[in-house]
């Protein structure tokens, strides 16, 4: 049926590392909740933190298992554990492995990507929160659609780095 091996190895390691993290995920970590509390805290922390750096009075505050960006008006943005970029990382991270490079490589371009995600995620909950303030009328839209191709694309960009840069597939072509 696959003529090209690469292609079912890379779609049987994406495969098996997406049952690993679903089954992780909705098990053990969803139920526990901690790491999802542990992350959208530090997004919306730190989303404030450069939020006040840039002038504007905004706190955080913790309402279940939301989080609340406050202004002296109310509230500004509320960050749950669907916005903290969770999911994110083991996309990233799995198609990293499932394509072959030097593990030193992959350890390097996990790790840096994943800070790049993680800043761009803070950038995106930056923007939504000026945005909510200046012009709430486009908080919707640009939350749905823009910064959802802004994020995607970014990774899609790692992606397309991973493979023309580092991994052994460019490597091959080129020899």
């Amino acid at each position: 049926m696959f003529k090209d091996k690469k292609l079912l190895r890379f779609l049987l390691i994406c495969t098996a590392l997406y049952i690993v993290w679903f089954l992780l995920y909705e098990l053990w970590l969803k139920p526990n909740g901690k790491l999802d509390f542990m992350l959208t805290h530090m997004v919306s922390s730190h989303t404030v933190s450069v939020l006040q750096l840039l002038g504007y009075p905004l706190s955080h505050e913790i309402e279940g298992v939301r989080h609340i960006v406050k202004g002296p008006e109310g509230k500004v943005l509320i960050i749950s554990n669907a916005c903290n970029g969770l999911i994110l990382y083991p996309l990233f991270i799995g198609f990293i492995l499932a394509i072959p490079g030097r593990i030193k490589a992959m350890c390097w371009m996990i790790l840096v990507g994943s800070v790049g995600i993680y800043l761009v995620n803070i950038f995106r909950a930056v923007l939504l929160c000026l945005i909510k303030m200046k012009f709430p009328e486009y908080l919707d839209f640009n939350h749905r659609y823009t910064f959802t191709i802004i994020v995607y694309g970014f990774i899609f960009c790692l992606w397309i780095l991973w493979i023309n840069k580092f991994s052994h597939i460019k490597r091959r072509a080129s020899q």
